[in-house]
């Protein structure tokens, strides 16, 4: 296989079994090594906020305006299953969770000043089931964002530096909950250009677990725009 590899892509065999150990999950890890990650991630920890929202049995908010309630590409109503309240905003999230998957028009999140919609700021739909957790970023995050704290692993375990920052997290654990607001992305897949989505603010990770489904969304404080990136691990 290597020989493959080298022969097709032309880099030296090494490098792929270098690759290969970095990621290699039998060796012992140090205490005090792990301690050390976490005193350095401990000023960058975000907290993100977790809801199970149900889209079967979810009921509707009194409005002050009229809401413009998308449509997916077949013209059909998206219901509205969530709202959440992030400082004077609004994020109302429409969703058709049997279509999702296959077709991305069958959910939309809108960002309205909340004090233009919501009658009594104290309704929250969905939310009776909330918890607050703290995230870290993932590995490669780490790589692309925060250089200092990527290095310090690095020196504490050269040879295995992957598995040394997951074995270190292992209490920042992702929940059951369907959606995750704020925090750091928590990544399914690591395929991910961060050079794409470093200037946009993350929003939250709309999630169906038995699916193995997710999106993410994010807005482009420039433009206001609400982008998104799906993944199926």
């Amino acid at each position: 296989m290597f020989k493959y590899l080298e022969r097709i892509l032309g880099k030296p065999i090494k490098y792929y079994e270098t690759l290969m150990t970095s990621k290699a999950e039998n060796f012992t890890v140090k205490e005090v090594d792990i301690q050390s990650i976490i005193n350095s991630l401990t000023p960058y920890v975000v907290p993100a906020t977790t809801y199970k929202i149900d889209t079967v049995n979810h009921s509707s908010i009194e409005l002050k305006n009229s809401l413009t309630v998308p449509k997916n590409k077949k013209k059909e109503s998206l219901p509205l299953v969530g709202t959440f309240i992030v400082g004077d905003e609004i994020l109302l999230f429409f969703l058709n969770e049997e279509k999702v998957i296959k077709d991305s028009s069958n959910y939309c999140l809108t960002i309205k000043k909340s004090d233009d919609f919501l009658i009594n700021n104290e309704i929250i739909l969905n939310q009776s089931h909330a918890s607050v957790f703290d995230t870290v970023p993932i590995w490669e995050e780490i790589i692309h964002r925060f250089p200092k704290i990527h290095q310090l692993i690095l020196s504490l375990n050269p040879q295995n530096p992957w598995t040394l920052y997951k074995k270190a997290v292992t209490d920042y654990k992702i929940t059951d909950r369907n959606i995750i607001l704020g925090g750091y992305p928590q990544w399914r897949i690591n395929n991910i250009d961060f050079r794409k989505i470093k200037n946009l603010k993350y929003l939250m990770e709309y999630r169906i677990d038995d699916k193995k489904f997710s999106v993410y969304f994010f807005k482009d404080p420039k433009t206001q725009e609400i982008k998104t990136i799906e993944q199926r691990d």
